[in-house]
């Protein structure tokens, strides 16, 4: 039996809020939209998710807006900015748009795409088209009030020409006052996939579900979800421009008395949510089942309940669909989409995340390549493969402090490889830490004597070993 008295007395709920918040919500889905740009059909269901979502957390949720123009999508806009200000200081506003959005590649504009755009990439598709910016312009006259900013947008399915146009958002500046989410990375695509809602407004429809998390939380726990559920094919990224916490759905109240024992909800919620240990978590619900705890533990049982037993993530053979195209390295996109099938079925497999990380390092995409190689070292902490591969993935990025500490934790998982302290001093000697590269180099060529790119670098420090 465990010992939950003592671990688990920090079930501690933070107190009612002092006053109830108005919470108004804003739904925009944009899914008829003509051939030419390239139909979708999940933003209906995506709004009706999300939006049944929010009225069960307490938002007043306006009329949802279907196949929206652009003067449709700015007077919407504005009502809600209207309704904001009539509702006084701290007021909570959530926009949620699902549909299209691109980037113009010559000036690095983001625009959502109304319904009645034609001609992709021409200048009257851009005319016709709503620059994000305009719609964040007049969120800001709603001053007091906190914004939620959610473009579930940039889709797999929008046909534009890629030399004039990116189907990917590019960043943007930090909004005072608002949080902004992106579905997915900047200048990645979202999937429409999914029988009732894609990817993203499931898991922000699941999280509006569970009370008592402020809004980083919230939305790093969505960002989890979805990165897990399309196997780290779509990334969310966020902005906060907020300077205190909000809670969405309301702080969590406890379903009978806990003892204060100084130790925040928060704790709660990561056991649950990384815990892999089923038996801890039937005894979390045998000792806290009736707090607001209880349904996320129980959701939490059952997901590791259906995963398939297998054998230590790094050592096992891929198996299953998807496993022949992940292991081959000659056709890069084909492994990408061999490892992507693999982990939607297998999300805890390390050596598939590393496999599919070095055929996008092999595309010159760093930032995919090391998200990658992250989740593989996340689910297996000792994977010194993957913390070289990283390492080699920060440094030719120009991260050296990062490439450093990795090919340090290469080294200490696995200190036989002549390429990790290889790696090291060469990322030491960039950084100007020449006698710690010097170190680096004779420690490799004291493991592999024929290593002649050690030897060049012990040369360029004018050593003659």
């Amino acid at each position: 039996m465990m010992r939950v008295a003592a671990a688990f007395l920090w079930l501690t709920l933070l107190p009612s809020e002092a006053l109830a918040q108005a919470k108004i919500a804003l739904l925009i889905g944009n899914q008829a939209y003509d051939p030419s740009i390239g139909v979708l059909k999940n933003p209906y269901n995506d709004i009706a998710l999300v939006g049944d979502a929010l009225k069960g957390s307490g938002f007043e949720v306006m009329p949802l807006v279907r196949d929206a123009r652009r003067s449709t999508i700015l007077g919407e806009v504005r009502e809600l900015v209207r309704r904001l200000n009539a509702a006084g200081p701290g007021a909570v506003g959530f926009l949620y748009y699902s549909g299209h959005g691109a980037a113009e590649a010559d000036t690095g504009v983001n625009y959502l795409i109304p319904v009645n755009a034609r001609e992709p990439g021409s200048a009257a598709f851009w005319d016709e088209s709503l620059k994000l910016d305009d719609v964040l312009k007049l969120l800001e006259g709603a001053q007091a009030a906190a914004k939620f900013v959610v473009f579930d947008a940039c889709r797999n399915e929008l046909r534009v020409p890629t030399k004039s146009t990116s189907k990917g958002f590019v960043p943007v500046a930090e909004q005072h006052g608002m949080f902004i989410a992106y579905a997915s990375a900047a200048g990645r695509t979202a999937s429409d996939e999914g029988a009732r809602g894609g990817p993203y407004a499931t898991a922000l429809a699941r999280e509006l579900a569970r009370p008592g998390l402020d809004h980083v939380s919230f939305f790093q726990n969505v960002k989890e979800s979805v990165f897990t559920r399309t196997g780290g094919a779509q990334q969310p990224w966020e902005s906060n421009g907020l300077f205190r916490r909000v809670y969405l759905t309301g702080e969590a109240r406890p379903g009978r008395d806990v003892p204060l024992d100084g130790i925040d909800r928060d704790q709660a919620a990561t056991f649950i949510r990384e815990t892999e240990d089923q038996a801890r978590l039937e005894e979390f619900i045998r000792q806290f089942g009736d707090t607001p705890f209880g349904p996320m533990a129980r959701a939490r049982l059952e997901e590791l309940r259906k995963l398939p037993k297998t054998t230590p993530p790094t050592s096992a053979r891929l198996e299953s669909d998807g496993a022949a195209d992940c292991e081959q390295s000659e056709d890069y996109d084909r492994r990408i989409r061999g490892c992507t099938e693999f982990l939607r079925r297998n999300p805890q497999h390390s050596r598939a995340y590393n496999y599919r990380g070095n055929a996008f390092a092999k595309k010159e995409d760093a930032g995919r390549a090391i998200a990658d190689y992250t989740m593989a070292i996340q689910n297996d902490p000792k994977y010194a493969t993957a913390y070289l591969n990283r390492a080699i993935a920060f440094a030719r990025t120009g991260e050296y402090a990062k490439a450093i500490a990795d090919y340090g934790k290469a080294i200490e998982f696995d200190p036989s490889r002549a390429a990790a302290y290889r790696g090291r001093a060469t990322a030491l000697l960039r950084s100007n830490r020449k006698n710690e590269a010097m170190a680096d180099f004779r420690k490799a060529l004291s493991i592999d004597p024929s290593d002649q790119r050690s030897k060049d670098g012990l040369r360029s420090l004018g050593v003659t070993r």
